[in-house]
């Protein structure tokens, strides 16, 4: 049993077409400079430059996003930080709407809810959202799965928590 995990990788395509569209508006900009049109080119210059910075370590190292799931629990990693959740802080998992894209919602077990998440209208600490090497489905089943395996929650979670 020592060594047994799972590990779904970041996506690459996201950051590249995003990198390939911030390349196409840096040319706009550069053209509107060449016109003498310095104001234009400037904005669009920096306006390229946000989102390529930031798709650019996705690009270039699609490792440094990722969901590492194993027998103590689950961490997630994105480009903002590392988070490590044990199973036992864990009640379960459900599928949500977050910016009309579908996520993974994470159901805490209420004592640990009460500490990451505003318990009495019932929101999350965190969702996952569709940017691994794997379907979100697969993803969703993966968890649900190793939670039900190695995961014991003894206690309601606020999904479970009555009025």
């Amino acid at each position: 049993m020592q060594g047994e995990e799972i590990t779904f990788i970041g996506k690459r395509w996201r950051s590249i077409t995003t990198l390939a569209w911030a390349a196409l508006i840096c040319a706009v900009g550069i053209t509107a400079l060449a016109f003498d049109h310095r104001i234009v080119g400037i904005l669009l210059l920096l306006g390229a430059a946000a989102p390529a910075f930031t798709s650019l370590r996705a690009a270039l190292f699609p490792q440094s996003r990722y969901i590492r799931i194993d027998p103590s629990g689950f961490e997630v990693r994105t480009p903002g930080g590392r988070v490590r959740v044990a199973w036992k802080e864990v009640a379960g998992f459900r599928w949500g709407v977050r910016n009309d894209a579908h996520v993974i919602e994470v159901l805490y077990v209420l004592k640990y809810a009460r500490r990451s998440c505003i318990v009495d209208d019932e929101r999350f600490a965190s969702s996952i959202f569709d940017r691994y090497n794997a379907p979100l489905p697969e993803v969703l089943a993966r968890l649900v799965e190793w939670q039900q395996r190695y995961g014991h929650a003894t206690t309601p979670s606020v999904q479970q928590r009555t009025a």
